[in-house]
């Protein structure tokens, strides 16, 4: 509005259309026939309220934006209409799902119950937990958020948005310390009794619980004796170190211990990060036989659509986990966490 004249034209005149990539996707897979978005992918605008389950009119207004054309928001469970795939199939199939990523993956770990948590190891790290129908606000730093709907039941939750996860690694083969994800493993087991070195992960800034979004990141600890097997330790630690801290925020917030935390995403692969997280939260942590528990959760939702599946119920008896082997305690962690802790609150 502020740099297109002409589009800021045609947004007053209510000729623009908007929505994120769901919806445009929808769109176009049936031929422009519908116009709908679920509350996941609208909440995540910033122009949606998510107490009121609409548009938001204030912000609208006061950004001169309430002239657009907004798409209807549906459940995530929904026949949204149905599609031949730009002509490549014979018969139309139904599109009976619609839900945001992260969303999809907490409805695949089954999170169905208040409290219920899960983390996703990816890029960033992604936890939210189950905060039951009413949208409560966090006092330790985490966002208020919708994690899934299903007919006329929105589940909202807490989140923590982890910014900096596995774009370390990739950061660590880019210096050439590592080849691939699967040598930090036994790197940091060799030096994880006697690593001083700390790592303030705050490449791209520090996200949940803290908020420190200007901080650069920062190693502490070095001498003429680091190796580079201590740096992959430290990176390791600070990913674990992160989650713990906003696993604390959500139980300060919840009033009681997480009963039990679903891992999933490349880095779940990692036994280094299992059992140093295993013996930092005191929390059972699951995971699943599946890397693909986003789709998995889509999945679900259109399953409940199209009646696949009975209910919430019948889906929390199809979700089967495997053990995890955290039986190596990883010395020395309490220690750690409480000195790489003050250091990022050093800087608050």
């Amino acid at each position: 509005m502020e740099n297109e004249p002409e589009i800021a034209s045609k947004i007053t005149q209510g000729d623009i259309f908007f929505g994120t990539v769901d919806t445009w996707l929808l769109y176009q897979l049936t031929n422009g026939e519908q116009f709908l978005t679920d509350h996941t992918n609208a909440s995540r605008t910033l122009l949606f309220n998510i107490h009121e389950l609409q548009w938001d009119s204030e912000i609208l207004e006061t950004w001169q934006l309430d002239a657009l054309k907004f798409p209807e928001i549906k459940s995530s469970s929904h026949t949204y209409g149905s599609t031949d795939v730009f002509g490549l199939i014979p018969n139309k199939v139904p599109i009976t799902a619609m839900i945001g990523d992260s969303h999809a993956a907490m409805f695949g770990e089954a999170c169905f119950k208040k409290g219920d948590t899960k983390m996703t190891l990816g890029t960033g790290c992604s936890l939210l937990m189950h905060l039951g129908d009413t949208p409560l606000p966090s006092k330790n730093g985490l966002l208020t958020t919708i994690g899934w709907s299903v007919g006329n039941t929105v589940a909202y939750a807490w989140e923590g948005a982890i910014v900096s996860c596995g774009s370390m690694i990739e950061w660590l083969k880019g210096l050439n310390i590592i080849a691939n994800v699967e040598e930090t493993e036994e790197m940091a087991r060799k030096v994880a009794h006697d690593c001083e070195v700390l790592l303030i992960p705050a490449f791209s800034g520090l996200g949940a619980p803290f908020w420190q979004m200007d901080r650069k990141a920062s190693f502490h600890g070095i001498t003429f004796g680091t190796k580079n097997e201590h740096l992959v330790a430290a990176t390791l630690d600070a990913i674990c170190f992160q989650i713990k801290a906003v696993i604390d925020a959500m139980e300060g917030d919840l009033g009681h211990a997480v009963p039990q935390l679903a891992m999933h995403g490349g880095l779940s692969k990692n036994k280094y990060i299992r059992q140093t997280l295993e013996h930092l939260l005191h929390v059972h942590i699951t995971l699943q036989d599946n890397s693909d528990i986003s789709a998995q959760g889509a999945a679900y939702l259109a399953g409940l659509t199209d009646g696949t599946f009975r209910d919430l119920e019948h889906i929390s008896e199809l979700r089967t986990t495997i053990p995890l082997d955290t039986s190596e305690a990883v010395t020395s962690l309490n220690t750690r966490y409480n000195s790489w802790l003050a250091r990022v609150k050093q800087h608050q």
